[in-house]
């Protein structure tokens, strides 16, 4: 599997390999905790607080629409998934412009979980 991810410029990843994503210089576009960035239950007004809920909702709603985008563009040369879905973009658009190279089962001893990934290169233009 590392072999695709070293071989990527641009991956939309699995939080699996986000360790990896960081350690190639890459920016991970899921760390496993970015839906909680932005998806929060609604909050008043408050002094306390810099930023209102609607920023909050709109930078989610915006940054959901910049990776379905960039799917639809075929901006990503890999993207890595777990079987089954997740992930908070609409991964339901893939198979319009991916295809799937391979599949991976990584066990997770410390979670005594296992996933299995799918890994996605671009259709042909």
């Amino acid at each position: 599997m590392y072999e695709y991810l070293h071989a990527s410029s641009s991956t939309l990843n699995s939080p699996v390999v986000v360790s990896e994503i960081l350690a190639m210089g890459q920016t991970p576009v899921d760390s496993g905790q970015t839906l909680y960035f932005y998806e929060v239950k609604p909050f008043s007004k408050s002094l306390l607080y810099r930023i209102d809920y609607a920023d909050f909702y709109e930078d989610g709603f915006l940054y959901v629409k910049s990776i379905d985008q960039m799917i639809k563009t075929k901006k990503y040369d890999l993207v890595v998934t777990k079987k089954g879905g997740g992930g908070f973009y609409h991964f339901k658009l893939l198979p319009d412009y991916y295809y799937q190279v391979e599949e991976v089962t990584i066990d997770m001893p410390q979670t005594d979980q296992s996933w299995t990934l799918i890994l996605w290169k671009p259709l042909s233009k």
